[in-house]
């Protein structure tokens, strides 16, 4: 059936209305696929940064939970990952942290890995077996920097540092131990209190210590720790040291408590 000229162009418009409509569908779908994706990007870039903020914030402030419950000493003995190493696979580009947000180390903190070797050295040379000198200051090196600290009448940290180096150098090293640098060590240190407490919790496991958990060197764990020593082969001290925290690491996993 042949169609008016009139019909034609009405033919016409409708096909080029219904081409115009399919397009404009198509273009409206498109950006608001792109707007999506735009949008998912944008929130999984921002969870990212979030996440490696307060993995950067964990590495650089670890803080001890008053009343939080101590480790147990395998797990503080046996090395873990470095926390900054594992920070850095929550990198929100290209596999790297953002540097520049993190704060400058000073020069005393740039020196501290030679610092704490030179002391793991003098600690080896005087029988506290701090384990490898390595310039890493693990739980073993504080416990006999401990030690050192108790044999010598210092405050009991656990802390490496310049001052004790210097202490441990001698009257006749080329540095001395000013009065302002020794009186800028610490007294007291959440350290060797912690390592302190995780001794107590180990002794009591094994029924050589039955006084309060409170990470202090008290009568009760003075005679506790005698007592473990003299059991377990070890030259009777009565103070935190290396070699007591390694025994107390073996004896954890396979020893059963004494019969007393």
């Amino acid at each position: 059936m042949s169609l008016t000229p009139f019909q034609s162009r009405m033919a016409v418009a409708v096909a080029l209305l219904a081409a115009a409509a399919i397009a404009t569908n198509i273009l409206y779908l498109q950006d608001q696929t792109t707007t999506s994706s735009a949008a998912r990007a944008k929130s999984e870039q921002v969870k990212v940064r979030a996440e490696a903020d307060r993995v950067r914030r964990l590495a650089l402030e670890p803080k001890e939970v008053p009343g939080a419950k101590p480790k147990s000493l395998v797990n503080m003995i046996v090395p873990m990952p470095a926390v900054e190493e594992r920070a850095a696979r929550f990198s929100p580009s290209a596999g790297q942290l953002d540097r520049a947000a993190m704060p400058v180390s000073t020069e005393a903190e740039m020196r501290m890995p030679e610092i704490v070797k030179g002391i793991q050295q003098k600690l080896v040379q005087r029988g506290y077996e701090p384990g490898t000198p390595d310039g890493v200051t693990g739980v073993v090196t504080r416990a006999a920097i401990m030690a050192y600290e108790h044999d010598h009448g210092l405050a009991v940290t656990g802390e490496p540092s310049e001052v004790l180096l210097q202490h441990m150098q001698g009257p006749g090293a080329a540095k001395q131990v000013n009065s302002q640098a020794a009186k800028s060590r610490p007294q007291r240190s959440g350290n060797a209190e912690q390592i302190t407490r995780t001794v107590q919790q180990s002794l009591a496991q094994l029924g050589y210590f039955a006084g309060k958990i409170d990470g202090r060197a008290g009568d009760d764990t003075v005679r506790s720790i005698r007592e473990y020593e003299m059991d377990a082969g070890l030259t009777p001290s009565g103070r935190v040291s290396a070699p007591l925290l390694i025994k107390l690491a073996r004896s954890s996993t396979t020893q059963k408590p004494p019969v007393r």
